[in-house]
């Protein structure tokens, strides 16, 4: 993902979670479990804290995740593998220690997070690769476009739909699952 693009993302997604939740205040976290450009908010609530991460697409593709968490150890989960939960059928991940679960496992079943571009150039660059002549744009304009650095003010509007729409499922799922979880403390 191009740094425009996470940039726009994470000051759009964070300003949005400071509006609704004054509580999440931004954090730079060194950990061995954290992503590569893993930006994080964290809430503490008495002994626990509370995580939001927002997460750029691992691939490089024009795409982000975000995930929520906890630790009753007050401190992000420094462990040597994540403590993804995969299953939030029962409530019984709220008895583990640490815990971050994919937003998009409440709304978006199978997905990564949010995509933000209409085109996923990696794939559209091996398509140009092949001949086909049912495509029109050619294989230059994309490798083009994949060297220019977009503006502040195109990356904004090329990410708020895609931050909104994160927002929009944080607001329906992810804060009520913390609060969810906060009652089991």
């Amino acid at each position: 993902m191009k740094k425009e693009y996470r940039l726009a993302i994470e000051k759009l997604f964070f300003a949005e979670l400071k509006r609704i939740d004054p509580g999440f205040e931004r954090v730079k976290v060194k950990a061995i479990c954290k992503y590569d450009g893993e930006a994080v908010s964290v809430k503490s609530v008495g002994t626990v804290k509370l995580f939001i991460s927002v997460i750029p697409n691992p691939k490089g593709h024009e795409e982000f995740a975000v995930e929520i968490g906890w630790s009753k150890r007050n401190e992000f989960p420094d462990l040597n593998m994540r403590p993804s939960i995969f299953s939030i059928e029962d409530n019984t991940e709220f008895d583990t220690d640490d815990g971050m679960i994919r937003l998009t496992s409440f709304s978006r079943q199978n997905q990564f997070g949010w995509k933000f571009q209409g085109i996923d150039y990696e794939s559209d660059v091996k398509y140009f690769s092949g001949t086909d002549a049912l495509r029109t744009t050619p294989k230059e304009i994309i490798e083009q476009d994949l060297k220019r650095k977009p503006t502040k003010d195109e990356a904004t509007v090329a990410v708020r739909p895609a931050v909104k729409s994160a927002i929009d499922d944080l607001k329906k799922f992810g804060l009520p699952y913390l609060e969810k979880f906060l009652t089991t403390v």
